[in-house]
């Protein structure tokens, strides 16, 4: 196996991901940082392939210029998203996903406080597709960590 590690964060908007993921000592993807820069919008769903792709070429020459690790920050609630990311043979990784199960209430109540109100419909929608990563099995390519604390100071609990 490689000595790469790509790992992804799993989880609803506002339930800690970002915070996690800007206190680990690797570069970081932020899939909402892309979408700003491109589209000026958190969020423009005619865009996320061309944000999916972007993700992925940033990730591939941060390995390629000598990183080990780098997280990719996004809620990558569907299988089908965390399947994108398999590695490819010209760029090799492990795949590993940071669960982050903040109850979907809490969720809700962080973006009504941070006055994101337009993140509802699409916590309600990370909710109804959720898949549990526990059940993807990309062929031993994957491994799983669960967070369950809101704010987590980095550390993850097994």
């Amino acid at each position: 196996m490689s000595a790469r590690k790509l790992i992804l964060t799993v989880g609803l908007p506002r339930s800690g991901k970002s915070t996690w993921a800007l206190k680990q000592e690797c570069p970081v993807v932020a899939g909402d940082a892309i979408r700003e820069a491109i589209f000026g919008k958190l969020w423009w769903p005619p865009g996320e392939h061309q944000v999916m792709m972007t993700a992925r070429t940033m990730v591939r020459s941060l390995f390629f210029v000598g990183h080990n690790k780098v997280i990719f920050d996004s809620i990558n609630v569907t299988r089908q998203a965390r399947r994108f990311w398999l590695p490819t043979d010209d760029c090799v990784w492990e795949l590993e996903s940071i669960v982050f199960s903040t109850p979907f209430k809490t969720c809700i109540q962080r973006a009504i406080e941070s006055k994101q109100e337009y993140l509802l419909p699409v916590i309600e929608a990370c909710a109804e597709h959720w898949d549990d990563p526990s059940r993807d099995n990309f062929d031993g390519q994957t491994k799983d960590a669960w967070c369950e604390n809101d704010f987590l100071a980095g550390k993850i609990v097994t």
